[in-house]
């Protein structure tokens, strides 16, 4: 839970125990819901459940949706679901970018293996000031609205509105909530270091691992410890040690002299286009800042 003031968010995450089909997406739901009990009030019609989502909630859901799904790994096939309520409304405090900052550290704890933590901020501006988070009543008088989520680092999603400012106030206003997310994001991480949990690997890591465990670059101890250091393990395994025949230590694989070709039956269409995305997006992104001109360009 996250709480503003008296405004309370709930948010959940759970993770599919099996992965679904491969897809070049990956398979996240988000559901947000500001519940009538949150304000102290209950349905006067027939039915006293909730109804079907609002427009506001599905467009809360989109926030939240938007900066955590460039935090996943490629080709991470289990179905994943946010779950977000609203529990306590203050009528003070908006609920929406702390349901986003609520969000990023529900990721961060579960085992969904998202690269980096997110947080939500809420940018106003009042009379030529900046106010972080503005109440709603302040929010009235503001000229600016700017709704921003982003790691410690960079920014994954801007939406807002204002009333004519200049670029380099709303550059301004962009640096701040910048600021107040990495402010954010040091509380989510101390927590996240209270309570640590092994990430689960993506599809490509698990068939990678696999391959590697088979021809003997990694032993079972080995591929217990962070998938990071994989790459650290296979560049200081000596090779002949390696495809050496029998046991080499005692808790090791047996080891068999093996072919070093890849299996290229593991790999489906699917990971081949992910990788191949991946792959020439990075490489474009490098052609053009190193030669960021108009002939640059008319060659693509």
């Amino acid at each position: 839970m996250v709480t503003d003031g008296e405004t309370i968010v709930y948010c959940s995450v759970c993770m599919a125990d099996t992965p679904s089909d491969p897809s070049d997406f990956f398979p996240m739901s988000v559901h947000y819901q500001e519940r009538l009990s949150a304000a102290g009030r209950t349905s006067g019609g027939f039915f006293k459940r909730e109804g079907r989502a609002k427009d506001h909630e599905v467009l809360v859901c989109r926030l939240i949706d938007r900066p955590l799904r460039p935090t996943m790994p490629k080709g991470f096939y289990y179905e994943t679901q946010i779950l977000s309520w609203v529990f306590s409304y203050d009528g003070i405090h908006s609920p929406d970018c702390v349901a986003v900052t609520a969000a990023g550290i529900a990721m961060a704890l579960s085992e969904v293996p998202n690269k980096q933590t997110i947080a939500g901020v809420r940018i106003g501006m009042i009379n030529d000031h900046f106010v972080v988070n503005p109440t709603t009543e302040q929010m009235e008088d503001s000229e600016l609205d700017l709704m921003m989520a982003g790691t410690d680092s960079a920014i994954l999603m801007i939406e807002g509105f204002c009333d004519f400012l200049t670029e380099e106030k709303l550059l301004q206003a962009v640096e701040t909530g910048q600021d107040i997310s990495g402010h954010e994001l040091v509380k989510a991480l101390q927590i996240k270091e209270k309570i640590p949990r092994r990430k689960a690997l993506s599809a490509l890591e698990e068939k990678v691992i696999m391959i590697l465990s088979e021809q003997g670059y990694v032993s079972k101890d080995e591929l217990s410890g962070p998938i990071e250091n994989l790459a650290d393990i296979v560049e200081e395994e000596d090779e002949d040690e390696v495809i050496e025949d029998g046991e080499v230590d005692e808790g090791d694989v047996h080891i068999k002299p093996v072919s070093r070709k890849p299996h290229h039956q593991l790999f489906s269409e699917v990971d081949v286009k992910l990788v191949f995305k991946e792959v020439s997006s990075k490489y474009l992104r490098r052609r053009i800042v190193e030669f960021a001109t108009s002939q640059f360009y008319s060659g693509l």
